[in-house]
């Protein structure tokens, strides 16, 4: 399986409340590529409106994640989406120094879009650094 083809068959369809279907999926995500991991940790951070899960839940899940997986990312993302999931997302400040130490891995979409939408609010600078960020690592492929 792609990464493509992965990020594909959880994006807005992870098994929250199938606990050894959402554990399988972990592994592979983690198998396949950091961004597919990262895809999972998108996945508990930005729930969609259909689903109703508990914070503990994707709290369990994203330990999961850290169990499976490293990478010179992991423990700055894990954080930020485990802020995010508590409720308390993150400052400006904070959300631009984390975009920065993001930047310099190349196609970490979904490592940078947990940092993202875990900022207070969309603003604009932050919008402005995420395009910038990515169309660095466009040029790049």
């Amino acid at each position: 399986m792609t990464e493509s083809d992965f990020i594909s068959l959880i994006d807005c369809r992870f098994p929250y409340h199938d606990s050894a279907e959402a554990e399988r999926l972990i592994a592979r995500g983690c198998s396949i590529s950091p961004n597919a991991a990262f895809m999972v940790v998108d996945e508990l951070v930005r729930v969609p409106a259909s689903a109703t899960v508990t914070p503990e839940t994707r709290l369990a899940l994203l330990q999961q994640v850290d169990a499976h997986f490293e990478h010179p990312l992991k423990d700055l993302v894990l954080a930020v989406a485990a802020q995010s999931i508590r409720g308390t997302g993150l400052s400006l400040p904070q959300a631009i120094a984390n975009m920065h130490a993001i930047a310099p891995f190349p196609n970490q979409y979904c490592a940078l879009s947990v940092v993202y939408s875990s900022a207070n609010e969309p603003w604009e600078e932050v919008d402005s650094l995420f395009n910038q960020i990515v169309e660095r690592w466009s040029a790049i492929a």
